[in-house]
């Protein structure tokens, strides 16, 4: 059986945000899922090249994103520099649940 590099990307990016699911807890004050990934880890690289997963690069986007019923899986790349606690206010403050992955050093 072959598949296309495009069909291949797809499974890569399912399973990557199927590995980030796996080990994700509800906020403290939310629904919402949080993940975190190593940066630069294979997950976090097929994240951050989905088209699919929507990319909040600062709080302001992350609210924005928060608050769009169309985006359900929400990256934080490293660069965006949103701390825990950003995260958890922001997130209790919108009525609707989100996959957060976070790309952290932790």
């Amino acid at each position: 059986m072959t598949i296309s590099a495009n069909e291949a990307r797809e499974l890569l990016e399912t399973l990557a945000v199927s590995h980030a699911a796996d080990k994700s807890t509800h906020g403290l004050q939310h629904a919402s899922r949080l993940a975190r990934l190593k940066v630069n880890s294979w997950q976090a690289d097929m994240i951050r090249g989905s088209s699919e997963i929507r990319t909040a690069n600062n709080p302001p986007e992350l609210r924005a994103l928060m608050g769009d019923p169309e985006a359900t899986v929400i990256f934080l790349p490293q660069s965006a520099m949103i701390t825990a606690e950003i995260i958890e206010r922001i997130c209790s403050e919108s009525s609707l649940n989100k996959m957060i992955i976070w790309e952290t050093n932790d």
